[in-house]
């Protein structure tokens, strides 16, 4: 049914005589296999010409890339691939894509989709020029991450966090060696990025019985010369026998989590892409590390850390700038806390009904993200407006001021409204979203205290909680009455605060809730 639909639905060239360029993703090399075989049994008047199968597991990969590739190709004009013209591919005449599998990660999916973006002209006859194409979505892709409460599920599908460094460096170094104009510093970028490969492949040691089962080209990439001109039948020879045997032990998780988050927005670029998914994404990770400049080595990138989350340092971003910040930052990721993540599971059944529906899947990404952005860049910006330092200095404000500060946010977005900011402050009260982002002003928060410090003869412990909790408020505003009882307080007395104030806990609690109520509430 998939490939009817293809035939007769198919956007098509040469007055409609011909079927356009298409590429089918398939799951796997036996699902390629068997698409081929239907194709073959059902339209068997091409030859087996028309259908082939590009992956891995064909002889002469790269020769029938090149075929598939060439402007003049007639007979060749449907792909079956199985991760070899994902990303990487440059083919104009495409016109149709066939997502004939599910695509976990949206990087991919975008990567994907681009092999269909590329201008052509005269593709249609004289003076009509390619201007778009068409994609089947057997599997639900574009559905599934319209739902942007679904989580991406990358690890599973594509084996561990180092296996998925390896294979986006390796990606990296491909399309930089195969592009057609790269500056000397991308050069250089990817010979330093052969390097760490081809070091890594020759570290392989043959006491591993893995690395004995691929020793053929464990003995192949461990010649540094082989590096220096991949093809696409080496990244997808290394990327499936040498790939795996990969394990960095070295750096932290969220280190290496963040190298791949980087890495893959720097194939995004390569690829044409724009980067949004991951840019914003790199922006909220950075922009944790804004909590830690208590931290010396945090405090030391500074001025690194606030250029990367504001939205003018990606106008002009490139993968070099990319590669730069990430070897500056990489190890201060270790830093920021981790949040719980819920797993979703789900138990469906696949139909497919035939129906073609037009869906526009290239507006109205990330608006509320975006318009987020801009709320937290102008509170940042105007800290001495006078509802905003008030706030921050933990002095009540009236409704009349609230409004007139939800006025001004308004403003920074043409289509902002009261619904959009409650959707971007996540729902929380405007002032203690301001205080998450700037905090409590320090004074402000020794003076809430004072009182209480000065009627109280305070032992050291006293006031080693007393000077974290003010710390705790500079750096995040407000403070949960359960924090009391957890990290970092825990670890002056671990009862918390009724192990360090057994009589005047309550006393605390009321200054606190003031603190948070002149956050929360208008006067």
């Amino acid at each position: 049914m998939v490939l009817d639909q293809l035939m007769t639905d198919g956007l098509k060239t040469e007055g409609g005589d011909k079927l356009g360029k298409t590429i089918i993703f398939a799951r796997n090399h036996d699902h390629a296999v068997f698409i081929e075989r239907c194709f073959n049994a059902r339209y068997p008047q091409y030859g087996g010409k028309l259908l082939r199968i590009i992956d891995n597991q064909t002889k002469f990969a790269q020769n029938a890339i090149d075929e598939f590739s060439h402007p003049d190709n007639k007979e060749f004009l449907i792909a079956v691939s199985v991760d070899m013209l994902d990303t990487g591919i440059d083919i104009p005449e495409i016109l149709n894509l066939v997502f004939f599998k599910p695509v976990m990660s949206k990087a991919k999916f975008w990567q994907m989709v681009g092999r269909g973006t590329r201008l052509c002209k005269d593709l249609f006859g004289p003076g009509m020029d390619k201007e778009y194409f068409q994609i089947f979505d057997i599997c639900g892709n574009i559905e599934f991450f319209s739902a942007a409460d679904i989580p991406e599920t990358e690890t599973a599908i594509y084996g561990t966090l180092s296996q998925q460094i390896f294979t986006a460096r390796l990606q990296i170094v491909y399309l930089l060696q195969t592009a057609a104009n790269i500056s000397d510093e991308q050069k250089q970028l990817a010979a330093t990025y052969a390097d760490v490969l081809h070091g890594i492949v020759a570290g392989f040691g043959e006491e591993d019985f893995r690395v004995r089962m691929e020793l053929r080209y464990v003995v192949k990439y461990g010649e540094r010369a082989v590096w220096n001109a991949l093809t696409k039948l080496d990244e997808a020879d290394i990327k499936k026998h040498l790939s795996h045997l990969y394990l960095d032990e070295q750096s932290a998780e969220l280190t290496r989590r963040f190298d791949l988050m980087v890495m893959k927005l720097m194939l995004n670029l390569l690829d044409g892409g724009n980067g949004g998914f991951y840019i914003e994404k790199i922006k909220t990770l950075v922009g944790s590390l804004q909590r830690k400049m208590n931290l010396p080595e945090v405090k030391k990138q500074e001025p690194l850390i606030r250029r990367v989350i504001e939205d003018e340092y990606w106008q002009s971003v490139s993968v070099i700038t990319l590669e730069e910040m990430r070897l500056a930052l990489r190890n201060l990721m270790q830093y920021i806390e981790r949040q719980e993540k819920t797993i979703l599971y789900t138990n469906f059944k696949d139909e497919f009904t035939g129906v073609m529906e037009d869906v526009d899947i290239l507006g109205g990404y990330n608006n509320l993200s975006a318009y987020k952005k801009r709320v937290e860049k102008f509170i940042r910006e105007n800290q001495h407006n006078i509802t905003i330092h008030r706030i921050r200095n933990n002095v009540p404000i009236t409704r009349a001021e609230l409004d007139e500060l939800e006025r001004l946010l308004f403003s920074v977005d043409a289509h902002a409204d009261k619904k959009m900011l409650d959707e971007a402050v996540e729902g929380q009260p405007l002032g203690k979203f301001i205080r998450s982002i700037l905090g409590l002003d320090i004074n402000a928060a020794k003076a809430a205290f004072a009182d209480f410090i000065s009627d109280n003869h305070l032992n050291s412990s006293q006031s080693n909680f007393i000077n974290t909790l003010i710390d705790y408020l500079a750096q995040n505003g407000t403070i949960d009455r359960e924090m009391l009882f957890d990290k970092p307080f825990t670890n002056i007395n671990d009862q918390g605060i009724v192990g360090v104030f057994p009589q005047q806990a309550g006393k605390i609690i009321s200054i606190i809730d003031g603190i948070n109520a002149n956050a929360m509430q208008v006067a």
